[in-house]
């Protein structure tokens, strides 16, 4: 309420409307960043100041005074998502994606002063807002703006404020830390001083692995309860309602939502621009419907299929790689998932975790011989997510040279030709889907390009965006990050992980959007792979996991909670 008070007192009754406000760095918003004015509006109809027509935010701030206690009526409009507090204490949530909605409720409010705040943002599409305060007698309660004086610096939108932080997320942030440190020391080399004296020399590479002992279940578990528990720990540190935050869904956490509830979908009533499910890819939504058709609440019944499937990438994940490399670089590589900046987008309701556990099985199996296996898994990965498909570069590189020797190569070259063409396989599914349902075989391109998406060179589309934005834009971030420990801890590394890493790296760029390609790297896993199995030092391991982690803190998790982030 204080800072409540120090808004009320500098309203300027003579002026009237509400001050609009914007954040002052688009689309990179950490959150200590301030507002800056943009102007005053009627709060009726603030959209002469709308500064574009997608991917913006705004805040109204007005005060108004009542002589006695009353009750008032609020009614509002927005497209799309909109908060509004009274005094300080939230009375309308519809912050999310949405056509345009009306709402009328009724406040009852005391006598003298009162602040209200409205926090909107535009993502695609038509953009509305208004928001009315009419009195008992049906006449609109003026509003007024602060005074020309007041500086927004002395302000910040609770959806941003570095509120008090409670003894319970002081609590759980401490919990995280501990359990991470003491796990890390516990896995990674048994007693803590033999740890410490390992961080100042290089790990042996090729290390002999050891049969399988009783706690390699413990270990992945282990770093995805820190994981988890960190990540739960910064979005309380930075005053996220929980577990409203991880449920609410965030643009494409909706329409997997939404294929799961009714299936796909195409909304003809919207001429300006394309609305409907076909875009996205089916098997998360189908392995989320039977929670949902139990009747678990759809936001639930997502958020709990992506962390079973997180979960599950953790072991295979660690399993694949201590065969390849030994225990110690399989934790490392759990470490470097774990730690990257984007690797969040495993804990909500996307498809990333389901893409991962069936990208490490489709290789594993290839690895293993098990050829039947390599089909039905790589139909599956080419019905989650488009990336996943990329595994089909896989078989080029670890079947060929075995046909090449065998004196009979067809049998290897009809293995091999049907595990390559099984991803493309899972994803022609889909269209054919398309094709019999909505009479369109290219739906899903169809519905890319309504979305503003259009084929390019790689290249040049990575060139017009760092060109383009801030290297502190968070998709120059991530190809930094990407491109600098590809670099730093390259070595001799499997050709067909090197294959895989490239075409996600180019497929990733080839839209010629570069809007989601943060998250996008996690279906490149032979990155951490990479990170992990390196021979360099453990301390240099430990700096580039911690930097990691820092982007995550003070960077990515930011900019999600403002919405900058898709």
């Amino acid at each position: 309420m204080d800072r409540v008070a120090g808004v009320l007192a500098s309203i300027d009754s003579a002026g009237s409307g509400a001050l609009v406000l914007a954040p002052r760095r688009d689309p990179c918003l950490p959150a200590r960043l301030l507002w800056t004015r943009v102007g005053l509006a009627d709060p009726a109809n603030p959209s002469p100041l709308f500064p574009k027509l997608a991917y913006f935010r705004l805040a109204l701030l007005a005060g108004f005074s009542l002589d006695k206690a009353q009750s008032v009526t609020l009614r509002l409009a927005s497209d799309d998502g909109l908060r509004v507090r009274v005094d300080g204490r939230l009375v309308y949530d519809a912050w999310h994606m949405h056509q345009e909605q009306r709402d009328t409720m009724r406040l009852d409010l005391g006598p003298g002063p009162h602040l209200i705040e409205a926090d909107y943002f535009q993502a695609r599409g038509p953009a509305a807002l208004s928001l009315q305060l009419i009195g008992p007698d049906g006449q609109p309660i003026a509003l007024h703006p602060p005074g020309p004086g007041w500086s927004p610096a002395a302000w910040q939108n609770l959806a941003f404020a570095a509120k008090e932080r409670s003894f319970r997320a002081k609590a759980l942030g401490l919990l995280a830390l501990l359990w991470l440190v003491a796990g890390l020391a516990w896995v990674l080399a048994g007693p803590l001083p033999g740890w410490l004296r390992g961080l100042a020399r290089p790990e042996r590479s090729a290390p002999v692995i050891p049969p399988s002992a009783p706690r390699d279940w413990l270990i992945p578990s282990l770093i995805f309860a820190a994981f988890a528990l960190l990540f739960l720990a910064a979005l309380a540190w930075q005053g996220a309602e929980l577990p409203r935050t991880i449920l609410l869904g965030k643009w494409d956490e909706s329409w997997y939502r939404r294929i799961m509830m009714r299936g796909y979908y195409i909304d003809l009533s919207f001429p300006l621009y394309f609305k409907g499910s076909v875009s996205w890819f089916p098997l998360f939504s189908w392995l989320a419907r039977p929670l949902y058709s139990v009747g678990v609440h759809p936001w639930w019944s997502t958020l709990i299929t992506a962390w079973l499937a997180a979960l599950a990438g953790f072991h295979l994940f660690y399993r694949m790689a201590r065969s390849l490399w030994g225990r110690n670089a399989a934790v490392w590589t759990l470490v470097f998932l774990a730690a990257y900046p984007c690797s969040f987008y495993l804990l909500i309701g996307y498809p990333y975790g389901l893409a991962l556990c069936l990208g490490l099985g489709y290789f594993w199996c290839l690895r293993a011989g098990r050829h039947g296996w390599v089909v039905v898994l790589g139909v599956l990965a080419g019905l989650s997510y488009p990336l996943a498909a990329a595994v089909a570069v896989l078989p080029l590189f670890m079947l060929t040279p075995s046909a090449l020797r065998a004196r009979d190569p067809w049998p290897e070259l009809k293995a091999l030709v049907l595990c390559a063409a099984a991803p493309a396989a899972g994803v022609a599914l889909l269209f054919a889907h398309h094709w019999l349902v909505f009479g369109d075989f290219f739906a899903y391109f169809d519905a890319q390009l309504g979305w503003g998406r259009r084929p390019a060179w790689p290249w040049m589309a990575l060139y017009h965006h760092l060109a383009g934005a801030s290297w502190r834009d968070p998709l120059n971030l991530a190809l930094l990050l990407w491109l600098a420990g590809a670099a730093l801890f390259c070595h001799r590394f499997s050709p067909a992980l090197w294959a895989l890493l490239g075409a996600v790296f180019w497929l990733n760029h080839a839209t010629g959007s570069l809007m989601s390609n943060f998250r996008q790297y996690l279906a490149a896993w032979p990155w951490f792979a990479l990170l992990g199995s390196s021979p360099r030092p453990a301390w240099l391991k430990a700096a580039w996991a911690a930097g990691m982690l820092w982007l995550f803190w003070d960077e990515f998790l930011p900019t999600w909670l403002a919405r900058h982030l898709m």
